[in-house]
């Protein structure tokens, strides 16, 4: 009825963690830097997993009976509900599934309880993020090695979809679970590592998942697998693991990518807080129009809602810049300038997202004279860096 895929996978390797896949996991982008101490403590967290973190993988076949309308009734005569799911295995002709559970393992949770019980929240936050990085890892080789093993058998392999993503409820978390014990006790025991289901369809140890991958015996898919989930969903819209729609630019994202590339900089402080810089360059609108170079600053934190905000901002003339002492700001009053670069920076407090949603018209002026002018130089800084942390910054 099941057929146990533990000899086609590989030994678990958390070695493969990328250092782009453990920042976006800390929810920076991948132009981002560690510096400091927040490089010493990842690679304390990387030092620390490898030494005694325990990963698993583990994977079962299950044939499908049939598919009836909502409803995919399988071999050993569970079920499961979706009518999304269905219609994509319908589309393709799935004949089984694959499910397979991954997890990062105990230890791990309980160290990362120890260090926020100790007050050492970065460096739990960091693990958090690493450990995160390895389940999302091991389930990428899995993936791999159920692909290569089912081409060998002239099969194709669907990429993994999961309970809670778009079109399937979590309920169906608990048929998986039960699925992926083999013929032991339905303790979690008869797995290579303890997995218990609470009654909320989440998983312990907390850096766990449990996924499908369908099977088909059809040739002709190798050019839609990667996107055969978002190309069924309702309306076309992509599935919950795809990219998410994330904010309207008001500039061309063409511009935001360059924006990204070249001006925005990023680095984890020692308190855990992300230090965002950008170079603005600009000319002003007198004096023939001499070269502007401004820095603007931020300090951003993640909040109780997951949203980050804005602990700390500011904008000034770079260091070496002479070009704003010839601004017809600058020549109004220098002191009154300088002041009204602080009162029309974001508020100190506000969500990213509340700051980029202050009114304002885009203004085509490459100076800072007036108010219209200084806000629209910040909703390129903050668009860029919204841009940067959905684009780079993305869920598991």
């Amino acid at each position: 009825m099941k057929k146990n895929l533990a000899e086609v996978l590989s030994p678990p390797d958390s070695s493969g963690v990328s250092e782009s896949l453990f920042c976006r996991h800390l929810g920076l982008p991948e132009c981002a830097c560690l510096e400091n101490y927040a490089q010493c403590v990842a690679d304390t967290a990387r030092r620390w997993y490898d030494e005694n973190g325990i990963p698993w993988v583990h994977a079962v076949e299950v044939g499908i009976d049939r598919i009836e309308g909502a409803s995919v009734l399988l071999e050993d005569g569970s079920g499961l509900n979706s009518d999304f799911v269905a219609r994509v295995l319908t589309r393709v002709d799935a004949h089984a599934l694959v499910v397979m559970a991954v997890s990062a393992g105990p230890e791990v949770d309980a160290r990362i309880a120890d260090l926020w019980n100790c007050d050492h929240g970065a460096e739990a936050m960091f693990l958090n993020a690493f450990a995160v990085a390895v389940t999302e890892t091991l389930r990428a080789q899995t993936n791999d090695a159920v692909r290569r093993y089912y081409q060998e058998h002239q099969a194709c392999v669907l990429p993994h979809y999961s309970p809670g993503y778009d079109g399937w409820q979590l309920m169906d978390q608990a048929v998986l679970f039960d699925l992926i014990q083999n013929d032991g006790p339905p303790d979690g025991l008869s797995l290579p590592g303890p997995l218990e289901l609470l009654s909320s369809g989440m998983l312990r140890p907390l850096r766990s998942t449990l996924a499908v991958l369908g099977v088909t015996r059809r040739k002709n898919l190798d050019g839609q697998l990667n996107s055969i989930w978002s190309a069924c969903s309702d309306n076309n819209q992509p599935a919950a693991w795809a990219e998410k729609k994330g904010t309207a630019w008001s500039f061309p994202e063409r511009a935001l990518q360059r924006w990204m590339q070249q001006r925005l900089k990023m680095c984890i402080a020692d308190d855990g807080s992300v230090l965002v810089t950008f170079r603005f360059d600009g000319s002003t609108c007198t004096n023939m129009g001499m070269r502007l170079v401004f820095d603007y600053e931020l300090k951003l934190k993640h909040g109780e809602d997951g949203e980050y905000r804005i602990v700390a901002c500011s904008c000034r003339p770079a260091e070496n810049d002479s070009g704003h002492r010839a601004s017809c700001a600058w020549l109004k009053g220098p002191a009154w300038f300088m002041d009204q670069l602080d009162v029309d920076r974001p508020g100190v407090g506000q969500s990213l997202c509340q700051a980029l949603a202050r009114s304002g018209s885009l203004s085509g002026a490459a100076c800072l004279c007036t108010r219209t002018d200084r806000t629209h130089k910040w909703q390129i800084v903050l668009q860029t860096l919204q841009y940067a942390l959905e684009r780079h910054g993305t869920d598991p």
